[in-house]
């Protein structure tokens, strides 16, 4: 054992916490160390007049009753207002703004709705109209037979879109 290993452990062998091969390994260090001994004589003496300065001392009965009359004069926490407790706050927080969120999204997906369908409609009726006018022009037998200048032009192609279709304005 060094002088280091030695000066770690003396405090412990004085308070008597060193295993017995630890204690005598200090205890030897100490014999042949003069540096070491006088350093655990020191911690002696110093914890000797530590404890000869010490004395038991009961407490002042009246200060005694000033204290329990402080700890009974204060009152518990109203617990019907314990939810307000900060504990609470964050996740009270993150709840409001998972609401909103979701509230917002709510809106937002049934406003996409209502525009959709809205195309739709207007894309039904237009198909529709589409198709009566094309059976009025093909019918044979019908005597208000309309011209259709681009029939039979394989090059023309009449593709109907109308201007207010949601997915190409968004640019879908």
């Amino acid at each position: 054992m060094d002088c280091k290993q030695c000066d770690d452990n003396l405090t412990a062998y004085l308070d008597a916490e060193l295993n017995a091969v630890e204690a005598a390994e200090v205890r030897s260090h100490c014999q042949a160390c003069a540096s070491c001994a006088d350093e655990l004589q020191s911690l002696r003496k110093a914890a000797e007049y530590i404890e000869s300065q010490t004395r038991e001392i009961d407490p002042n009965p009246h200060a005694w009753r000033i204290v329990q009359a402080r700890i009974s004069a204060a009152q518990a926490p109203n617990p019907q207002f314990r939810f307000l407790s900060l504990r609470w706050y964050l996740p009270a927080a993150m709840l409001v703004a998972f609401g909103i969120f979701g509230f917002g999204y709510m809106q937002y997906r049934q406003y996409e709705e209502r525009i959709l369908n809205s195309y739709i409609e207007k894309y039904t009726q237009e198909r529709d109209a589409r198709i009566r006018v094309k059976t009025v022009l093909t019918k044979p037998d019908s005597s208000a037979r309309f011209e259709n200048a681009y029939e039979g032009n394989p090059f023309i192609e009449v593709n109907f879109t109308p201007a207010d279709n949601p997915f190409l304005l968004e640019g879908r």
